[in-house]
């Protein structure tokens, strides 16, 4: 919605400024005793120090202009749009950047040669020294000369110009005019707020996305001309520009409103331009900004507990640890000074960070944990200003669980098939598992007689053992030389292969068989029987 209204009450003011002019009679009579200037350019100030533009004036006919009998000048400023041509206006209008043309004639009207000159216009910048210049009495070659100097100007202001000539004999004569530049001007205020009805009086707001706000605008006419005609267009977003028709007089003030539903932050850059004419007019422009706390989240998942990862997915076997990283980047150009954070590994405990994440700034933190099944993590921020407005978002880590498999080959002494915590296990036997994928996979045993097999997918395996592998005095028990086993999504499985020795075996020297020992400890030394030499069988006397 667009509101346009003049205020209910109008400053009005008129300036009147009193310039001296010499178009009296002296200044009609030294104009009129020149030719039209010759094709005169426009100067820059930069350049005034190094060349002047200026021109002779045909010297004026005896009797057209009253000399006196002292040392005395004249001169006549004017100002105007066309740089080729001196003016014939005091005074003109322009839009700010416009460049204007000053033009400065200067004549003798004394009886003495004056052969320096010094111009100096505060308002526009102007001091200038042109030496070696002659400037004759009426009677002389050359007794007017002008100067030009171009301009764009911003402001308006009243110029006023004088101009000294001397000759080394001492003579000095002064001579002053004035000039008036008219600029068009307006004051653009912008602020925003929450109430359609007053206008705010900043020009930044902090609200929750779709938050319908209040954009005020006030413009001001600070010159002395009247505007007929506005326009408003805003450079932060798509939308054309709004047109209208409405008075503005010098000193009044125009007030537009508009509504806006907010969803992001946004800076809002309104430029407004006051129409005089299609090529007079006012350009103004002011900000004004809309926060609305925003959050980007991201999760990733890796296998290195001391950094974070670039990926959203892994791949793990149950049981091993991985470690997520939680991000959280501030993009909405307010400060949020709590931060709270749920996800699914920590069992719905969230994390509180007191620690004020400045806009633009980001921050992030690890969190380890072993993996149990197949997970989806999903983690939420939940971000809050100082005055409890709040910014949610998500996102996720992706952890597919696989299965694994540990085999385990041992010295069954007692024959029994099953590993006692006595029957220590055989190191390099070589373990071959057969995969769905129809490609086996082979691990040899460590110390400990284990045969791992990590990152299995769901199917049957077989697990084989054969008698080539072995040590000529190991067997494998006919039960265990080949194991089929059905492994499902997430899950973990042993398996034992129970090897057997011949009857002979006596592993501790004493002259018993192993599997006659078995893996008892009657001495409770922590050793089985049939490692320990040590002991007596049935009578104390009677060594095994």
């Amino acid at each position: 919605m667009i509101r346009a209204f003049v205020g209910a009450t109008r400053l009005l003011f008129t300036a009147t400024i009193s310039v001296l002019l010499l178009y009296g009679a002296l200044r009609m009579t030294a104009l009129g005793a020149t030719s039209d200037a010759a094709d005169p350019s426009p100067l820059p100030l930069s350049a005034i120090a190094k060349s002047a533009n200026r021109g002779p004036v045909a010297s004026a006919r005896v009797g057209e202009i009253q000399t006196v009998h002292a040392p005395a000048i004249v001169i006549t400023a004017s100002v105007g749009l066309n740089p080729h041509q001196c003016a014939t206006s005091t005074a003109v209008t322009v839009t700010a950047g416009v460049e204007v043309t000053f033009c400065y004639l200067v004549a003798n009207t004394g009886d003495v040669t004056f052969t320096d000159h010094h111009i100096v216009d505060p308002a526009l910048g102007l001091d200038f020294l042109l030496p070696d210049e002659w400037l004759t009495p009426v009677d002389g070659v050359q007794s007017a000369f002008f100067l030009t100097v171009a301009k764009e100007l911003t402001t308006s202001a009243l110029h006023h110009v004088t101009w000294t000539a001397t000759n080394a004999t001492g003579d000095v004569a002064v001579a002053e005019d004035s000039t008036r530049v008219i600029v068009p001007t307006v004051r653009l205020t912008h602020t925003v707020g929450l109430d359609p009805h007053t206008c705010a009086i900043t020009n930044t707001v902090t609200v929750m996305a779709n938050t319908m706000v209040t954009h005020c605008f006030q413009v001001e006419n600070t010159s002395d001309v009247t505007f007929s005609s506005h326009r408003a267009a805003n450079s932060s977003a798509e939308s054309s520009p709004f047109d209208w028709l409405s008075t503005l007089e010098p000193g009044a003030t125009l007030f537009l409103t508009a509504t806006e539903l907010v969803t992001t932050t946004t800076s809002n850059i309104f430029t407004w331009t006051a129409f005089v004419s299609d090529h007079l007019y006012a350009v103004a422009t002011d900000q004004a900004t809309l926060f609305v706390p925003a959050i980007d989240v991201r999760t990733t998942v890796g296998d290195d507990p001391a950094n974070c990862a670039d990926t959203d997915t892994i791949t793990a076997t149950v049981g091993v640890n991985v470690t997520y990283c939680y991000y959280v980047f501030n993009v909405g150009g307010t400060p949020l000074t709590r931060l709270l954070v749920d996800d699914l590994v920590l069992d719905a405990e969230t994390i509180v960070v007191s620690q004020t994440l400045a806009e633009n700034n980001w921050l992030w933190f690890l969190v380890t944990a072993p993996i149990t099944q197949t997970t989806v993590n999903t983690v939420t921020w939940t971000a809050l200003t100082a005055e409890g407005l709040a910014a949610r978002a998500a996102d996720a880590a992706y952890v597919h669980a696989l299965s694994w498999l540990s085999a385990t080959a041992f010295y069954d002494v007692d024959r029994d098939g099953i590993q006692s915590p006595m029957e220590y296990g055989v190191e390099s036997i070589t373990v071959t598992l057969d995969t769905p994928m129809g490609v086996p996979l082979k691990v040899a045993t460590d110390d400990e007689g284990a045969a791992t097999f990590h990152d299995l997918v769901s199917g049957q395996y077989t697990v084989t053992i054969t008698t080539r592998d072995l040590d000529p005095h190991y067997t494998v028990a006919a039960a265990d030389r080949t194991q089929v086993i059905t492994v499902t999504e997430a899950s973990g499985y042993t398996a034992t292969i129970a090897l057997w020795r011949p009857d002979e075996t006596d592993s501790d020297g004493d002259g018993i068989p192993d599997y006659i020992e078995g893996i008892g400890d009657i001495d409770d030394d922590g050793h089985p029987d049939y490692l320990d030499p040590d002991q007596y069988l049935f009578l104390p006397l009677v060594r095994r």
